[in-house]
């Protein structure tokens, strides 16, 4: 769930190196307001949780998985040769991955995947009756080996 193949795309990228650039000088509320925009149709309830969980992240954690989703590179066929089932669950509009990359891992991956328009980067927050549904449906459709 919210994940992709290896790096994230060329305009996370951009902004990811900007969030690093002002890691060191900005505080994570003086920073909060330039990512809020991102959620800025959400109800309250939704944009004051993701206000919470980003205030609650210490500096060294942000920055660590910064340049994680800078430099991580693409383990899809590691991940395939596990001979468990897999689902790949993506929310849309997601700006982190591409939805095509997404569909082409979960391809790869023979992965059922969940696509759930409207639940954006973090469909369990945007869409969690949906995500639930779907996730208990496709556990409930696993047969023991």
């Amino acid at each position: 769930m919210n994940f992709g193949p290896a790096e994230v795309s060329a305009q996370q990228r951009e902004r990811l190196r900007l969030l690093l650039s002002v890691l060191g000088s900005m505080t994570l509320e003086e920073i909060w307001p330039f990512l809020e925009g991102q959620d800025a149709t959400a109800p309250d309830d939704v944009r004051s949780f993701m206000r919470t969980r980003w205030l609650a992240n210490d500096h060294n954690h942000v920055r660590a998985a910064a340049e994680h989703l800078l430099t991580e590179p693409d383990r899809t066929a590691a991940l395939a040769a596990i001979g468990l089932p897999k689902a790949v669950v993506s929310g849309s509009p997601d700006l982190t991955w591409a939805p095509e990359g997404v569909a082409k891992m979960a391809d790869a991956l023979s992965a059922q995947l969940i696509a759930l328009p409207g639940g954006g980067h973090s469909p369990n927050v945007h869409r969690p009756e949906e995500t639930t549904a779907d996730l208990a449906d496709f556990w409930g459709a696993i047969t023991a080996p």
